[in-house]
């Protein structure tokens, strides 16, 4: 799994899926049994986007081979999915080389990788140090994407119909998919579209001078504190765009802190106890109490 998160593959989708095969394959790359209904649960894409998807990855990248299978009474059932990890390897920040004697996939070059294991006893390893920061990917190990450099927002301009948000440049953008790639998200689950809006709000960030080691310690934070991708995207507005684009709407009140809401939490449980005992909207945060005069 290590692997998809280090290669240079275009696409938050295209590596969502990707992940999604990784997390199922042996030390070969094979998959078995694994049809587009589970990958679509496992990653929340559309079956006829996933579709699409596999073609690419398939036709395209030539990261994957499927081999279709059948039962003894001759109907289809799920293929059989080979990733080509010797390609994938190729495709790595600083790719490591492999030994001649290590087992072989349908590719005909050998595939084991020992970045693809886990650690047996479910610690995390150590994270990389970059520039001051720390930065860990999902399965806890080090991404070897290199150093991380602060941009400043010189190669960048001011688009006045975008009410004062600043276009991140192509680097600013690359290097936000490289902060994101190494944040903690499972505790809030996002999908590859929530990945990529991520991804814009550090882009801004990067792109309004903050330097890349401020701005992937902040996410780091951020990404422990958060329940919800909304909460982390709006972290990010309050603390690097300006008054006049941070969202002001009743809904997007920050929790007050004295209810019963913690930073991320649905706006339902926005709640504290009145006089009588009885649970009420929070009057200081929650939106609808504030419209009410509750």
């Amino acid at each position: 799994m290590n692997l998809v998160w280090g290669s240079t593959l275009e696409g938050p989708s295209k590596r969502f899926a990707l992940l999604a095969l990784a997390d199922r394959a042996s030390d070969q790359g094979e998959c078995s049994s694994l049809g587009v209904p589970t990958l679509c649960r496992k990653t929340g894409i559309k079956r006829s986007t996933m579709f699409g998807l596999l073609r690419d990855l398939e036709q395209q990248d030539r990261l994957i081979q499927r081999e279709e299978q059948t039962r003894a009474n001759g109907s289809r059932k799920a293929s059989r999915i080979w990733i080509n990890l010797p390609l994938l390897v190729t495709m790595q920040h600083g790719a490591d080389e492999h030994s001649a004697d290590e087992p072989a996939n349908p590719f005909g070059v050998s595939a084991a990788h020992p970045a693809v294991q886990n650690p047996d006893d479910g610690s995390r390893t150590p994270v990389q140090e970059l520039d001051g920061l720390t930065v860990q990917n999902l399965d806890g190990h080090r991404p070897d994407h290199g150093p991380l450099d602060p941009f400043s927002c010189s190669d960048t301009e001011k688009n006045p119909e975008t009410d004062g948000r600043i276009e991140p440049s192509a680097e600013h953008k690359n290097l936000a998919v490289r902060i994101v790639d190494g944040l903690d998200l499972r505790q809030c689950g996002p999908s590859p579209k929530q990945i990529a809006q991520i991804s814009g709000a550090v882009a801004e960030a990067l792109a309004r001078g903050v330097a890349a080691p401020t701005v992937a310690e902040y996410a780091r934070q951020k990404a422990q504190e958060a329940q919800t991708v909304k909460y982390l995207i709006r972290a990010f507005a309050e603390q690097y765009l300006p008054a006049t684009v941070v969202p002001t709407s009743p809904d997007r009140l920050p929790v007050c802190g004295q209810c019963d809401a913690r930073p991320g939490d649905p706006i339902g449980l926005r709640q504290t106890t009145d006089a009588h005992g009885r649970a009420v909207k929070c009057p200081r945060c929650h939106p609808h109490a504030r419209e009410v005069g509750q």
